[in-house]
């Protein structure tokens, strides 16, 4: 974890009801706001009922990164059948010091079995290049995603890491 090393503590773990503030902040994070295509920030009480289901989802697991105490970044993993699905968001204050790359390869490692995915606005660089990273690679499938805040479309590619075996 390179860009974390200067940090006392990173742990990568699973989220738990207690983590909702941390959560919860990362989502009203701007940069979160835009990539998560919303027009604002979620309403606390609303989005704390999204984030208890979440939690108690069977084929989805909710990780929290914590560096030096504090909740700077998350992961979601969806398991449909023999591919993983992705999605993460990291503070803008942490953003470009390895927190996602640091997520994604942790628990790319969880599903050696199986192809892990993500989509990825071909805007969003920083994602790339911790799929980049990772061993994902660019795939040509795209959709297409109206961004609230931006008032625009843009591609969203899908990435692929195939598995271990």
């Amino acid at each position: 974890m390179s860009g974390l090393n200067h940090y006392k503590e990173v742990i990568i773990r699973l989220a738990t009801e207690l983590d909702y503030d941390g959560y919860y902040h990362i989502k009203c994070d701007s940069q979160n706001i835009v990539w998560g295509g919303f027009d604002k920030a979620p309403e606390y009480s609303k989005f704390r009922e999204v984030f208890l289901n979440r939690l108690n989802s069977p084929n989805r697991r909710e990780y929290v990164c914590e560096v030096d105490y504090s909740i700077v970044g998350y992961l979601a993993a969806i398991e449909e059948d023999d591919v993983v699905e992705i999605s993460y968001g990291v503070l803008a204050e942490a953003s470009g010091k390895g927190v996602a790359t640091a997520l994604i390869k942790n628990v790319s490692s969880e599903y050696p079995n199986k192809d892990v995915i993500a989509w990825v606005s071909e805007n969003n660089k920083g994602s790339e290049r911790c799929l980049i990273k990772n061993g994902f690679v660019k795939q040509n499938k795209f959709e297409t995603r109206y961004l609230s805040l931006t008032a625009t479309d843009h591609k969203f590619y899908k990435w692929e890491r195939k598995s271990a075996f």
